[in-house]
């Protein structure tokens, strides 16, 4: 088949797992409902094959063969791509390249790297990082504002100024104290953390 299998609208973003445990399915599906491109790192495609979900890219530093033989089993054109430094960035850069702008992001930790490329990077307009039941968004006009319900946890990083219906736990957390409309007045670009309900808020 030619490559023109994996092209999809260019406004839904395209999924990139990493990493991927039995709690995340249910963000993994409503990620895939209106079929993005889905890419696979190394870790998590042969779990992804085992859901029977469609891999159109799969990023791989060694065992290109192994995986080959094992994508025999999709049974559809997928795309190899090699890489020698960060997955993600690497991807960032594939997906400009693509003239694919937006980015939905599935891992277990909130690397350094990642901190970094979600406040800096701009090969892409939009990335959303989902780790551990948090997803995590970059602002860059205060105030951050958002209807939240009560007593859902915030992460957010260290250019806050100043916060509206946020009741301040420790290391950055906070808490929605009422149902309303939360604000974050910060300085600069703000990375912000929200804790995430069993259905995924898109």
């Amino acid at each position: 088949m030619s490559s023109h299998h994996i092209v999809r609208d260019d406004q839904e973003p395209a999924v990139l797992i990493d990493t991927l445990d039995d709690t995340q399915f249910p963000l993994l599906y409503s990620l895939l409902e209106w079929s993005p491109i889905v890419i696979a790192s190394e870790q998590s495609y042969e779990k992804l094959l085992s859901l029977d979900i469609k891999i159109d890219v799969i990023f791989y530093k060694k065992n290109k063969d192994n995986i080959s033989e094992n994508m025999t089993r999709q049974n559809e054109f997928f795309k190899l791509v090699h890489y020698n430094d960060q997955l993600l960035e690497t991807v960032l850069k594939w997906l400009s390249g693509q003239k694919h702008f937006a980015l939905n992001f599935i891992t277990d930790q909130l690397e350094a790297e990642h901190h970094k490329l979600l406040k800096g990077q701009n090969h892409i307009n939009t990335l959303v990082i989902f780790v551990n039941s948090f997803k995590y968004i970059l602002n860059t006009v205060s105030p951050y504002e958002k209807w939240i319900p009560k007593g859902v946890e915030l992460i957010v990083d260290d250019t806050v100024e100043a916060t509206e219906n946020l009741v301040s736990k420790v290391n950055g957390k906070y808490s929605v104290e009422k149902d309303g409309v939360i604000k974050v007045f910060h300085q600069g670009k703000l990375i912000i953390g929200e804790k995430l309900n069993v259905v995924y808020d898109r």
